[in-house]
This record gives structure tokens, sequence and C-alpha cells, in this order.
């Protein structure tokens, strides 16, 4: 299990992974974007935010109506971000794990905040910086950085 203050530091490391493009993001092979075998425990030499970010990233691919009609209202009302984004991300999280009763609510909770996150950031480029802010308190939430490090820390996170 990572310590917390590492686990902090890892988590803004794959936020800021997942809003800057990189060359070497482009280099990973699919072998890289497998979480590691059951097992096989995270090793802090191991971390690669980008590896991280891009299994996220593929998350983008999943997302729904809801998800675009709420990323639609922040950009209308940015200082609803900040304060609505968690109450958005619960409430969209309960209704995609009524949907599908086999994924977890942490499961959800973080397909639902990274995808919305990087939906807002797509219709609202300006708004990088609060978007990361943002997400990056909700992925260090109590909860979701509880089942984050349940499952071995970020390399281990199963999306």
């Amino acid at each position: 299990m990572t310590h917390p203050t590492t686990f902090e530091k890892q988590t803004n490391e794959v936020v800021l992974a997942l809003f800057n493009h990189s060359e070497k993001e482009q280099e990973l092979n699919f072998r890289d974007l497998e979480p590691a075998s059951a097992g096989e425990e995270e090793q802090e030499d191991d971390f690669d935010p980008y590896i991280v970010s891009s299994r996220l990233r593929a998350i983008g691919d999943q997302l729904d109506e809801d998800v675009r009609a709420e990323a639609q209202q922040f950009v209308q009302d940015p200082v609803n971000l900040v304060e609505g984004f968690s109450n958005v991300v619960d409430s969209l999280s309960h209704t995609w794990v009524v949907r599908n009763p086999d994924m977890t609510i942490e499961k959800a909770v973080l397909k639902v905040a990274v995808s919305l996150a990087l939906c807002v950031f797509q219709l609202a480029p300006s708004m990088k910086e609060v978007v990361q802010s943002t997400l990056t308190d909700c992925l260090t939430s109590p909860s979701l950085s509880a089942f984050i490090e349940e499952q071995g820390g970020w390399m281990n996170v199963e999306i």
C-alpha cells in the first residue's frame, strides 16, 4: 500500500499526464496499458503516470449523453464546476451502478469523474487548470483513494 503523501503525489502526476499529451504516452504499447497481474504489487519504481492516464483516457469512449450534458453546463457556468463537480459525479455514478449492477460505486465514481473532467476540458480547454484541480480533489477523496490503494495503487487499478 502506498503512503498517503505518495498517493497524493502520484494522483497529481496522473492528473497532469491526463491533460498533457506527450511523445512518451504515444509510444506506450498495449501491454503497458494493462494493470499489473494479480499478486504483483505496484513498486514505487514502476509507477508511470502516463500509463495510468492512458488507461483513464480510454474511459472517454464510454461517455454518454448525461456526461456530455453536465459538461456543457459546467462550460456555461464555470463557477459551478468547483462547487458542483462532486455532486454531479455522485449522481451520475449512482445512475451507472443502477444500469450496471456488477460495477462498484467506486469504479463508477472513477469513470464518471475522469469522463466528465475530460469532456469539460475538450469543450473548454481554457478551463484546464480548474478542471485538473477539481479532478485531483475528487480522486483524492477518502473513499476513492482507499479504493485505489486497496487495489495496490494506480498501476494496479482495473478500469
